[in-house]
């Protein structure tokens, strides 16, 4: 990140790294994700600033995207659940 005041018209950029390599990801009850699947995915990161510039916003959010994946086999279906309607 930028150590000092950044220009208009300059730019900066940073690597993000998510890691879970380590991580144990489990569905917990009343937790605030859904299940954790291997696909795309999407978050915010917010980056707080320090306007000398009056009305200018001082948090400016960034789109990430990536993608999760599974080192082992991974099966899943869609739609999750098949309603069968007899019909007379």
């Amino acid at each position: 990140m930028p150590k000092g005041p950044v220009a208009k018209g300059d730019s900066f950029s940073f690597p993000v790294i998510w890691n879970l390599t380590q991580a144990s990801i489990n569905d917990a009850q009343n937790a605030s994700f859904g299940k954790v699947l291997p696909g795309a995915q999407s978050a915010s990161l917010d980056i707080f600033t320090t306007n000398s510039v009056a009305k200018y916003s001082t948090v400016l959010p960034i789109s990430l995207s990536g993608v999760t994946v599974s080192q082992n086999a991974f099966f899943t279906i869609s739609p999750p659940a098949v309603v069968s309607k007899a019909f007379k």
